[in-house]
């Protein structure tokens, strides 16, 4: 697996795409009469021949594309809600955790969700943290996570290849995720995204993404800086698509396909492409 960096970046900067990014997606992914326009038909400019590493696919630039966040593919700090009242000062102080943050690195967040189940904690913690332990098990251990392309803009903009919108079928991270991708260079695709609480830098390298999200409460009580990996696994299809993406009014939103598709994957193919 390749090594990668953790990356931190200016708030200022990230406000400010955000801004951009949510009026792409009011004038060319959820406003719009007419459905987003095919990639098979975006512009020449694109350079997937002389470039193979700006193919559409690399980056899930498709309809219907799927991403599976990588297990231990996250490095960088979070914030893990109630520290204090869950763990004794003795255990933090072990941990090296600032009890006035309780900021923890993604190595420290793992070693505690361990020491909970194995200590047999679960009952005397708030439904908050009992949550969060349940994500901890997918993209930051053993479990998985990832995400459905739903809808793709290309050409619309003046200085923007594509732009999508992604559903997150996962507890802690469902909803829309909105991805902005600017550039393709020698290295691979560039962009930045948010959805309701994150901002994002990307980077796609093969069909590696790094993605630096980045979130921070006005008054400081959350905090995260992360890098995570994530890896295009494939396209789900049309009717698996509308069903996780768009279903039916009065029907309820089914990603039992994504979620199998992300379920059996073999995650030493990426070892071995990397």
């Amino acid at each position: 697996m390749k090594i990668y960096h953790f990356v931190l970046f200016s708030f200022s900067a990230a406000a400010g795409k955000t801004t951009n990014l949510r009026k792409a997606e009011a004038n060319d992914l959820s406003a719009s009469d007419t459905p987003p326009c095919s990639l098979g038909t975006a512009p020449t400019n694109q350079q997937t021949i002389e470039k193979p590493q700006c193919a559409f696919n690399v980056a899930s630039l498709n309809r219907g594309d799927v991403q599976i966040e990588l297990p231990g593919g996250k490095v960088g700090f979070e914030t893990f809600p109630n520290c204090t009242t869950i763990f004794s000062p003795k255990f933090l102080d072990e941990l090296g955790v600032d009890h006035s943050t309780c900021i923890m690195s993604v190595a420290q967040l793992t070693k505690a969700s361990f020491t909970i189940s194995r200590l047999g904690l679960a009952e005397y913690m708030p439904q908050e943290a009992l949550d969060y332990l349940e994500y901890l098990k997918g993209p930051l251990t053993t479990g998985r996570a990832g995400m459905i392309t739903c809808e793709v803009s290309t050409g619309q903009f003046s200085k923007t290849r594509a732009a999508i919108k992604a559903w997150r079928p996962y507890k802690m991270t469902e909803g829309w995720h909105y991805l902005t991708f600017t550039d393709c260079n020698d290295d691979g695709w560039v962009g930045f995204g948010q959805d309701e609480t994150v901002d994002v830098d990307i980077k796609y390298q093969g069909k590696l993404g790094y993605a630096s999200p980045s979130q921070s409460s006005r008054g400081g009580s959350k905090f995260m800086s992360m890098v995570s990996t994530s890896y295009n696994i494939g396209n789900v299809g049309e009717q698996a698509t509308n069903a996780c993406c768009s279903p039916e009014p009065g029907v309820a939103r089914d990603c039992s396909a994504v979620h199998a598709m992300i379920v059996s994957f073999d995650l030493s193919s990426v070892e071995k492409e990397s």
